[in-house]
């Protein structure tokens, strides 16, 4: 990328030696720590100009005009001259068809990144491995332009998802003490000795379970609801747990008549899940090479109260306004569309959430940039939310970029977790892992 500049360089410290080289050599070298490129110039010329090679290349490298894409040049024995790049010089110089093209130069900068955002309870799909791929691509190519970057992923451990494999889990274990013939019916305790996989893979079978009957029986999905409001109030007591000072917005309990289940099991059916999923997520992340900071997970169950909160103090002032016994933003007077932020319920929706998310981000770790990289599906719904927040943390917003990527479909159409249309982003890796070992071993590059 760089070979001709370097080759300039040399050139006109020969000159000014009054040395003359027709052809300067400018190479990669085999081994990085010998640099990012190195030359033999000095070799090459020592004998026609009865120089000592290594003398001739310390005379070379003192005479090279200082460049903004040179870190520093080191000499070394018998006489080559190694060059070592600045880190933002692999962004901030592009060679391509003899064009220059220069972005700006970003050293220095703080930027948080949200990707993947995978949800407790569900698979780990080739969506979500999509985007992966996309949010940690630009992180290496930030940092290698000498950006400070924050890998953050913001997971929904709340909804009605979670309500949906909760009540799953909860008629598997049933149908257990009943001796059903079915291979789901298996007791918790069955299920916490089998390897986490297989666990996930319950866990995925339960989702589906529990999301066909929400769907098709009018009797589960009126109690899945009910169960729903439970699973907040889960979510809440671990809060309170883990967080002495955390303070709940919501008061879910006041949501229901009466419990469908007992709340000490949802509470145990809850937490085993999500932490099964979220341990699950990690094994992913490591295959990957993604590391996400040890602050830098966030969750719904935790932000949608913050989001609560922030929407409820911004409906006096006007931002908000009160529809049908919801709250919503009004995007018409911006040339955008009105979006719920809390229901008629008095649920926070996933615009509250966010909402509540990216001034959270900014406060643990204040950023002169936060990229917010999902599936170009929630174009239309960022506009909004984004324009919500420049009302909200006007600082946040200016601040916050949404980058839109493709979406993954399966040639019958959108992945659905529900009818087990999707692809695991784990059998995709396996997949290309066990072609690529195919190929080397016919290749004769691996043995066996």
């Amino acid at each position: 990328m760089f070979t001709h500049t370097i080759q300039t360089l040399i050139q006109q410290a020969l000159q000014s030696l009054s040395i003359e080289a027709p052809i300067v050599s400018v190479e990669l070298p085999t081994d990085s720590n010998f640099g990012d490129y190195t030359s033999n110039v000095a070799l090459a010329l020592a004998k026609t100009n009865r120089s000592n090679p290594l003398d001739l290349a310390h005379r070379i490298a003192q005479a090279m005009p200082p460049h903004e894409i040179i870190e520093r040049i080191d000499v070394v024995k018998p006489g080559f001259l190694n060059f070592f790049m600045k880190p933002s010089a692999h962004l901030r110089s592009v060679y391509e068809n003899d064009v220059h093209i220069v972005v700006p130069d970003l050293t220095g900068k703080s930027f948080t990144l949200e990707y993947t955002d995978p949800n407790p309870f569900k698979e780990f799909h080739i969506g979500h491995l999509y985007s992966n791929t996309v949010g940690e691509s630009l992180a290496r190519l930030l940092e290698t332009a000498g950006v400070n970057v924050r890998r953050v992923n913001y997971q929904g451990d709340v909804g009605i998802h979670v309500a949906c494999s909760v009540w799953g889990m909860l008629q598997a274990v049933q149908s257990s003490k009943e001796n059903a013939p079915s291979e789901m019916s298996l007791s918790l305790k069955d299920v916490e000795e089998l390897p986490l996989p297989q666990r996930v893979k319950w866990l995925g079978q339960c989702y589906a379970k529990g999301a066909t009957a929400y769907k098709e029986d009018a009797k589960a999905k009126e109690e899945i609801k009910v169960l729903n409001a439970q699973v907040f109030m889960a979510a809440q007591a671990m809060w309170k747990r883990e967080r002495p000072a955390f303070e709940p917005q919501v008061h879910y309990e006041s949501l229901i008549a009466q419990q469908v289940f007992p709340q000490k099991l949802v509470q145990e059916y809850y937490e085993k899940g999500r932490q099964w999923t979220l341990d699950y997520f990690e094994t992913i992340y490591k295959r990957l090479g993604t590391k996400f900071v040890d602050d830098g997970y966030y969750f719904e169950s935790f932000i949608g109260e913050l989001g609560h909160a922030l929407v409820h103090k911004h409906l006096t002032d006007g931002v908000f306004e009160k529809s049908d016994g919801a709250i919503v933003f009004k995007g018409e007077k911006y040339g955008l569309h009105t979006r719920v932020f809390i229901n008629s319920f008095g649920l926070p929706t996933y615009e509250a959430k966010e909402i509540g998310l990216n001034p959270t981000k900014f406060a643990d770790h204040p950023f002169d940039t936060s990229l917010i990289i999902t599936a170009n599906e929630i174009e239309e719904y960022f506009k909004v939310v984004l324009k919500a927040m420049s009302f909200v943390a006007p600082e946040v917003a200016r601040r916050t970029v949404h980058i839109a990527h493709g979406v993954v479909k399966l040639p019958e159409g959108k992945m659905s977790s529900r009818t087990g249309k999707i692809i695991s982003g784990e059998d995709l890796l396996n997949d290309v892992r066990d072609r690529l070992l195919k190929r080397m071993r016919e290749n004769g590059k691996l043995a066996g």
